[in-house]
């Protein structure tokens, strides 16, 4: 694996940034060499069309355990879409492209920043949340976006609440026909259900029936075992999910 540092200009002329992990076999096939120009389509970041390598460097150390991996990370000036999205219980707004997609607990699926109302409830880590207000912000700033794992799901402002790129705008997902679509939709709403499970058992792990009476480091340690494997268990089915999404994308999985 290594770290390729690129960059293209996007439809609109502005410059995008870009660094992203890939397997030494992807730099190969690509003619990835430091200079040399490579194709990307990457729609869901706006990366298009040509690029210039700028940097190749080996991979850093990546740490094991249930969470994803950081696989990419975009730098570029919004187009004036820019929005300030407040949240209950978050005292400051998140700054957000309206095209940037939450999920809507409401509606069960990943809608544009843009197109939530306020009232609906998003997931964070600290609950269902409501959206107070989105309002336009002025100007153009510099914005970031991150290439996930698998998913591209992550969490952003204080709260954490769940967002992801959209891949829809893919040449594979356009390909997919309505039933496999409609899979997608399913292991995403599976994977939004496990990742909040994931994050109430972390903070409140629970004890088995009938042990309440035992001492407590013997609690404790049952906690801690109990907690461990259920967190694995939880973690390996969320990865299940987003393989299996990305198999559907690239024709390997019946749905």
């Amino acid at each position: 694996m290594a770290v390729v540092a690129s960059h293209n200009h996007k439809a609109n002329g502005k410059r995008l940034d870009m660094q992203f992990l890939r397997p030494l076999d992807w730099i190969k096939s690509n003619s990835a060499q430091l200079g040399a120009i490579i194709d990307l389509d990457l729609r869901e970041f706006g990366a298009k069309g040509p690029a210039k390598v700028v940097s190749i460097k080996t991979c850093p150390p990546i740490k094991s355990g249930p969470s994803n991996v950081v696989t990419g990370k975009f730098i570029h000036e919004s187009d004036g879409n820019l929005i300030n999205l407040r949240i209950k219980g978050q005292k400051e707004p998140t700054t957000v492209t309206a095209n940037h997609r939450y999920w809507s607990a409401d509606r069960k699926e990943f809608v544009e920043a843009g197109h939530i109302e306020p009232g609906e409830q998003v997931s964070t880590l600290a609950g269902l949340k409501q959206v107070v207000s989105i309002t336009p912000r002025a100007g153009n700033e510099t914005v970031y976006n991150l290439e996930v794992q698998g998913e591209h799901v992550y969490l952003v402002g204080s709260l954490g609440t769940l967002v992801h790129n959209n891949y829809k705008n893919s040449k594979l997902f356009k390909a997919l026909g309505a039933q496999q679509k409609k899979s997608i939709r399913s292991l995403e709403r599976q994977i939004s259900d496990h990742q909040k499970r994931l994050q109430d058992f972390k903070n409140n792990p629970t004890v088995r029936p009938g042990m309440e009476g035992l001492p407590k480091d013997i609690i404790k340690a049952q906690q801690q075992q109990q907690q461990q494997q259920r967190i694995k268990d939880l973690g390996d089915e969320i990865e299940t999910f987003k393989n299996n999404i990305q198999k559907i994308l690239n024709g390997t999985l019946k749905s």
